[in-house]
């Protein structure tokens, strides 16, 4: 029966495709009598039980989230890629600001007349039929640059889109991918990258342009980036100095009837440095028409000789006039930090307007991505200075640096307006684990927020004009749905529903932040699920999950994302088991500053440890639970700190459930051990003082460690050698060992991801 429902569902899901993707575009808004019901369809959903099964069926929890935002020039439409939920493959939606609704302007019948696929697709819409292709979807799209036409690339070829007219016109078929297409600036045609070269193709004409940069031979083009009036490139180039190959480390796999030794790439951190390649950055003039381009020389404005030295180099980004670049250097070795800019009205080289020494965590220089101010007057770009990413202002005359917020909290820079005068920026200021829109007053610093909502947004975009905002939101009481508003006055919509409504039903109880004190007096932040009903005096036992390593500007307390890990299994277990279930970001987490990332260096997972000790004191004495039945869980970071819980505080927690846990750093990847954890000089495994080995003995409760075999992240030896010391430390009757026996990091070999969940909660 369930099946039946299924196949039904997906029926009325493609029905509904086609009558929305079927009607014409005039002026962006439907008749009323044909706008099809999205909600309705993505609500045709059975009665479900509160289960594992169900909780974790992500085939019927999630439908699509809509992705690539990008606003046309005059800011009237806002594009996205999106489908309605059980619908394989994205297509292009437009939402109309005057009318505040949103379509699909691409579909599989709108593609059927250029591709033998998608005619099947459509003939078999609505019927359960295995042997139909999967529909692909545009993969990408760029606006027009004037305009309300829209360049998309579907299925490795170019359609342009008229949507006055919904006109579909194919402009490419030919064999290989399109690299980095845009309209021409007077929309007369089109240009893209093909491999090293760049072509030109006017519309309605035969005449076919191509332009190879004109670099020294024997050096390979890295990237290369068209300068906003198409006027000029900058091209990165590189050459090989040579180098000894990467170390290989070997894995066992049971695959077959007899094990095979593979081998994985794993540079240590203790390896020799390999040789850099050297590298350079031209500017390059493109004439028009291009065909003559090749006859200009690209004009070298940076050099870095290679050699031992690992230089860290961003692209270009061009002044919005086209007169400049700016780009940024970062010396691990040195720590050291420099800005330069480039001018086409100069034969001198790139010129450094700003040199420091990295000032936050080892991974924040590959945050400062510098760009120009609207006026092209200053860079702008973000810093750690303050001891929390956010933008600062650089005065190229003068060399100075200046914040341009001030706070406590993260800052990424999303766009700045046309006139120059508001810079946006996503930020966690109310709140560490929120994310809200801002318009700030980059001269002055005042910010004010935009969006309506509290929980988190991402994947922001503004329009050109400043008026209108979009981005993807979310918390405990929404899945990540596209939100668009207006800046003054404040207004916001969801424009997107995309998801069925399984996850309303099984989200049965509601999480709450809480915060606590550690011993060093920083603030550590939590979110709790209680039992329902929970009384003080029933000392409940206590599950807590914890990852405690960087991530960016991630963290695992999260207000929204319904995470598996972070979300519905402790709603599980305090619903169903009566636990307090509760999540913790640690010291060494992201999303709460550099000093509060940075804390595992010469120390990984003790700074955790303390601080997940001090979070159980918290529960016992606020919720009342019980400090004889606390259990910990977490994987890979997290299967390490669980782990060091066990073992240097086994009176605090009596249960641990380990997954994939680098219990060896020294064995880990040296690129991320030798910037997160510590240096480690040539030949010297300096890392083994990190290791839980020697710890292991010290267990007095019951530790579950999981690992696939096939694990090519934290190798699967990690697991087998702390499993060799507890037997040897007499604790075999403590501990259990689960393999994948042809699973990876998160398992889905012979054992499904979603299968951890089952054998946590039979642990417990």
């Amino acid at each position: 029966m369930t099946n039946l429902l299924w196949s039904l569902r997906q029926g009325l899901v493609y029905a509904a495709l086609t009558c929305l993707l079927s009607f014409p575009a005039q002026g962006m808004a439907l008749p009323c009598d044909q706008v099809c019901d999205a909600t309705l369809v993505g609500n045709v959903t059975s009665e479900v039980d509160f289960t594992l099964d169900a909780l974790f069926n992500n085939d019927r929890l999630f439908g699509k989230t809509a992705k690539d935002l990008a606003w046309s020039k005059d800011s009237r439409f806002l594009a996205f890629r999106w489908n309605i939920f059980d619908a394989t493959g994205e297509d292009v939606w437009v939402y109309d600001t005057c009318t505040r609704q949103a379509r699909a302007v691409t579909s599989a019948t709108a593609f059927q007349q250029f591709d033998p696929e998608a005619r099947l697709i459509v003939e078999a819409q609505g019927k359960a039929d295995s042997t139909t292709p999967e529909y692909k979807g545009v993969a990408s799209y760029v606006w027009s640059s004037t305009g309300h036409d829209l360049i998309l690339d579907y299925r490795n070829d170019l359609y342009r889109l008229d949507l006055e007219s919904s006109a579909l016109e194919r402009l490419t078929k030919t064999q290989g991918g399109k690299d980095k297409y845009q309209f021409t600036t007077t929309d007369d045609g089109y240009l893209y990258w093909r491999g090293n070269a760049l072509y030109r193709v006017r519309f309605n004409s035969s005449f076919f342009e191509e332009l190879f940069p004109n670099i020294p031979a024997g050096r390979s083009i890295d990237e290369k980036i068209l300068s906003p009036d198409q006027q000029w490139m900058a091209i990165v180039t590189s050459q090989s100095k040579g180098g000894t190959p990467a170390r290989k480390v070997g894995y066992v796999t049971y695959r077959d009837r007899f094990a095979q030794w593979k081998e994985h790439d794993r540079p240590l951190a203790e390896d020799p440095k390999g040789n850099e390649n050297e590298r350079w950055i031209y500017l390059q003039k493109v004439n028009d028409p291009i065909d003559d381009g090749t006859k200009e020389s690209a004009v070298e404005v940076f050099h870095h000789p290679g050699g031992k030295e690992q230089l860290r180099i961003t692209n270009p980004e061009w002044s919005k006039d086209s007169k400049k670049i700016v780009f940024r250097t970062y010396d691990p070795e040195t720590e050291e930090i420099v800005i330069y800019t480039a001018s086409i009205d100069s034969i001198e080289k790139a010129r450094a307007i700003h040199q420091a020494r990295n000032s936050g965590t080892q991974r924040s220089p590959d945050r400062i991505q510098p760009q120009f101010t609207s006026d092209g007057a200053q860079v702008i770009a973000s810093f750690d200075d303050s001891g929390f990413t956010q933008p600062w202002l650089i005065d190229p005359l003068t060399k100075g640096k200046v914040p341009v917020l001030r706070g406590n909290f993260d800052a990424e820079i999303i766009a700045f307006d046309d006139p120059g005068n508001t810079l946006f920026v996503l930020a966690n200021k109310e709140h560490p684990v929120r994310r809200d829109i801002y318009a700030v007053e980059f001269r002055t610093g005042a910010m004010r927020k935009l969006t309506t909502r509290e929980g988190v947004y991402s994947d922001p975009a503004v329009s050109p004009d400043g008026r209108h905002y979009a981005a993807c939101f979310t918390n405990w009481e929404q899945l990540a749905e596209l939100a668009a508003g207006t800046v003054d006055p404040a207004t916001e919509e969801l424009i997107t529903d995309s998801h069925p409504n399984t996850i309303a039903q099984l989200n049965q109880l509601k999480p709450q932040l809480f915060s606590f004190q550690n011993k060093e007096g920083q603030t550590i932040q939590g979110m709790l699920f209680l039992p329902p009903n929970h009384k003080k005096e029933n000392h409940c036992p206590i599950t807590i999950y914890t990852y405690g390593g960087p991530l960016g500007n991630r963290s695992m307390v999260d207000y929204g994302g319904f995470g598996t890990y972070n979300y519905r299994f402790p709603m599980y277990m305090a619903k169903r088991h009566g636990y307090i279930a509760a999540v913790i970001d640690p010291r060494g987490s992201s999303n709460y500053g550099s000093f509060f990332e940075s804390a595992n260096w010469e120390q990984p997972g003790k700074p955790q440890v303390d601080d997940l000790a001090d979070g159980v004191a918290h529960l016992v004495k606020e919720y009342g639970g019980d400090p004889n039945r606390v259990s910990l869980y977490g994987w890979s970071f997290g299967g390490f700190v669980t782990q060091m819980a066990l073992y240097t505080k086994p009176d605090v927690f009596t249960v641990g459930m380990a997954g994939a846990g680098p219990t060896e750093w020294e064995n880990y990847y040296g690129s991320y051990t030798s910037v997160t954890i510590s240096d480690s000089q040539e030949n010297q495994p300096d890392q083994r003082k990190f290791s839980l080995l020697p710890l292991a003995k010290n267990l007095k409760g019951r530790l579950l460690l999981l690992h696939g075999i096939e694990d090519t992240n934290v190798l699967f030896q990690d697991t087998v050698k702390v499993y060799q010391e507890l037997l040897k430390a007499g604790k075999g009757t403590q501990v259990e060992l689960f393999l994948d026996t042809t699973g990876g990091h998160h398992f889905g070999g012979d054992i499904k991801y979603n299968y951890i969940f089952w054998l946590f909660e039979d642990f417990l």
